[in-house]
């Protein structure tokens, strides 16, 4: 059975595969996108896999990240690949992946935490589990779990 195209292919820029099914628009919010651009989106929710049985794509044309948008996408959507296209061809694909410390992406929950009071402290987070994600301040040694994570998302 051949699958027809839901979206065109995009010339050259970025796509961002295997997202959790409904990640996608978080992932949206975080990277920015909403802002007025000359890269044409597109959003696909729900859409077959053959690994998961359904996720989300984004596809970004003329448009790359950088390596802090990457942390974020690994933060929310740990399984993700990031395709990268030049002529219509995907010149390379990595994993996301997550580094041992993420500074200044994820904000502490703890409000006594230095990072929130001092405005030259910036955060801090050690990765003490890749499976499932939980992060421990550097600072005040508080505790974030996957679920914590989108909502202590710093944009910058």
């Amino acid at each position: 059975m051949e699958k027809d195209l839901l979206v065109n292919r995009i010339k050259s820029g970025t796509v961002i595969d295997h997202i959790a099914a409904g990640k996608a628009t978080l992932i949206y919010s975080l990277l920015s996108l909403k802002k007025p651009s000359e890269s044409k989106l597109a959003i696909l929710i729900n859409t077959d896999s053959n690994r998961t049985g359904s996720k989300d794509i984004i596809k970004i044309d003329n448009r790359w990240l950088t390596p802090e948008e990457l942390y974020y996408v690994a933060l929310i959507s740990p399984d993700a690949t990031v395709n990268i296209i030049k002529s219509y061809k995907v010149t390379e694909k990595k994993k996301v992946v997550l580094p041992e410390v993420i500074e200044k992406v994820v904000r502490c929950q703890n409000s006594k935490c230095i990072t929130n009071n001092d405005p030259e402290a910036h955060t801090k987070f050690r990765v003490i589990s890749k499976d499932p994600i939980k992060l421990v301040c550097a600072y005040c040694n508080i505790t974030i779990d996957a679920n914590q994570i989108p909502s202590s998302i710093a944009v910058t």
